[in-house]
């Protein structure tokens, strides 16, 4: 009897232990907030009630942006935000590079299927999407175009976690040309904003 007494004794505390460690991880999870690697973009949340998102490079313009998220969020987070660097595959050129116009004619031109992101948003492209070189290609226009999984993943993310307020780390000028339908898409759903340039 006092063996199996001793035996649930040993279990009962080593259940003990066993939470208190469980406890202590996940606090320390939260505390450093965690990581979620979708496939598409990464993206970094710190949990909250109400949330804010701090976004970087939308448009493959603007290589400072992300470098600067990337430094931020190796400091502690503040509640409630989420953090993502950049939208652009992290294997893409456009992530790091701006993508010029000769670029995008050359890549049309020689491949059956092509998505170039955000650009294709901006009036300029628009205007030419009539070109033959249009015409000839299985071209994809860009996300906030609603033509990608990027901006289908970001509505998402937007919707979860009832994004109340959007950072944009951009210049506020050359964001409105290349990536304007993102800035009506959060007001149409009354989401506040605010740039922080580069």
């Amino acid at each position: 009897m006092k063996q199996i007494a001793g035996a649930l004794a040993f279990v009962l505390i080593c259940l003990i232990v066993l939470q208190n460690l469980q406890a202590k991880r996940f606090n320390e999870a939260v505390k450093a907030g965690f990581l979620e690697q979708t496939g598409i973009f990464p993206y970094y949340i710190q949990p909250g009630t109400k949330y804010t998102l701090i976004l970087g490079d939308m448009n493959g313009l603007n290589p400072s942006a992300y470098l600067a998220l990337q430094e931020y969020i190796k400091k502690p987070g503040k509640e409630g935000e989420i953090v993502i660097p950049s939208v652009l595959p992290q294997n893409s050129k456009r992530a790091m590079f701006g993508l010029v116009a000769q670029d995008f004619y050359y890549q049309v031109a020689n491949k059956k299927s092509v998505v170039i992101a955000h650009n294709l948003c901006s009036p300029s492209w628009v205007k030419n999407k009539d070109l033959e070189i249009y015409r000839n290609s299985a071209l994809s226009i860009g996300a906030y175009c609603q033509s990608e999984p990027e901006s289908e993943r970001l509505d998402r993310i937007i919707r979860e976690y009832n994004v109340k307020k959007v950072i944009l780390y951009h210049d506020v000028d050359s964001y409105k040309v290349f990536v304007g339908p993102f800035l009506e898409y959060l007001e149409a759903r009354g989401i506040e904003y605010e740039f922080k340039a580069q």
